[in-house]
């Protein structure tokens, strides 16, 4: 098919077997970056401590695709792996972004490739409880579990999946918050920290929970912005130039939330869902 599409549209001619396995090394390395780039702009569970684990998988996913067959993968992998650890050798030394990846039911330690790094995440993680106890007055926070807990979505990519099924567990947290010692309640954390698509539900105690909220604060992502921008495009065209500033943004909230906004009797919404015949009243949007 490729020999075909290269015949038709290039005067080259037909590809040779080592242009083939060049092409079918670079998509074979470059997978898993792409992969990482697309969980990365995500707007569902963008949050900091998803930043280390799923770079340093995605290293080692990069470094598996350079052992295959194909001989142009090696050295492609290897200037991958290098310009990657250039970039986040300083992220992968903040402490605060391994206490985000910690806190975090997802990841919890399990990320880290030695047992001394987990341990030292794990002593970073009891300092950090301890001192936010000690910050505490007498009268504690009501804390409430909110959210259903449903991260779908989130398993849309091979490498997101090396964090999706959970894990082994061997014990469960005290729910009644009367065990006061961040060692017991860190170690019971990581104990129940099985990740998998209910991990919010692993956030029952509140003081993992305040360190969770804390260190995982929202990854900003301008995807929305340009998606806002795409759509004015659309609203302000030519024929509309002399619409008023308030009819525009009338508009303009119309159509960035014609997917949750409640529909008039009549209504149609061109691209919305259940739509099985002609409007009976032509959309103004």
């Amino acid at each position: 098919m490729v020999n075909n599409l290269f015949q038709s549209v290039a005067s080259t001619g037909l590809l040779s077997d080592h242009e083939k396995d060049a092409i079918r090394a670079y998509v074979h390395v470059m997978t898993p970056l792409a992969q990482s780039l697309v969980i990365f702009q995500t707007e569902e569970d963008a949050y900091m401590g998803s930043l280390l684990p799923y770079i340093r998988h995605m290293m080692q996913y990069t470094k598996d695709a350079a052992t295959g067959r194909y001989t142009a993968a090696k050295d492609l992998a290897t200037k991958v792996i290098e310009q990657v650890k250039i970039r986040f050798n300083k992220e992968f030394e903040d402490k605060e972004l391994k206490l985000a990846s910690g806190f975090h039911p997802k990841f919890g330690t399990s990320w880290l490739p030695s047992s001394v790094e987990e341990d030292r995440l794990k002593k970073d993680m009891v300092d950090a409880l301890q001192a936010y106890y000690d910050s505490q007055t007498t009268d504690s926070t009501n804390w409430s579990d909110d959210g259903d807990g449903d991260s779908s979505g989130t398993d849309r990519m091979d490498i997101a999946k090396a964090f999706t099924r959970e894990r082994t567990t061997t014990r469960h947290t005290d729910r009644d918050g009367t065990n006061r010692t961040a060692r017991v309640d860190i170690e019971a954390f990581l104990d129940t920290c099985v990740g998998g698509p209910k991990w919010k539900d692993q956030l029952n105690h509140p003081g993992i929970r305040c360190m969770f909220i804390k260190y995982n604060t929202a990854i900003p992502s301008s995807a929305a912005v340009e998606r806002l921008f795409s759509v004015a495009k659309d609203v302000l065209r030519p024929k509309r130039s002399c619409i008023s500033d308030t009819h525009f943004n009338q508009v303009m909230f119309l159509r960035s939330n014609r997917s949750v906004l409640p529909l008039p009797p009549g209504l149609f919404m061109p691209g919305s869902s259940g739509s099985s015949g002609p409007p009976s009243v032509s959309s103004p949007l």
